[in-house]
């Protein structure tokens, strides 16, 4: 897969076209701002977006009325 490098003035004027290109190409596409690169766009594959769904980061349980201060008591 190659990469295409367009201004931003250039995208925002053809935004449709080029998303449309990077969905059906798979190409990526770097937009440029004064000479650098600005912004990369590129297509997700299928599997690692169901990667993603499936990950759990971290679960934190706890008891709402279990006091978090010292010394601090309900009752």
């Amino acid at each position: 897969m190659g990469r295409q490098y367009i201004t931003r003035r250039e995208f925002s004027q053809h935004t449709s076209k080029y998303l449309k290109l990077v969905g059906n190409t798979g190409q990526d596409l770097i937009i440029t701002h004064q000479i650098g690169a600005d912004l990369r766009i590129t297509k997700i594959k299928a599997n690692t977006l169901a990667d993603l769904r499936g990950i759990i980061v971290k679960v934190h349980e706890v008891d709402i009325n279990t006091p978090v201060l010292p010394g601090y008591d309900v009752g």
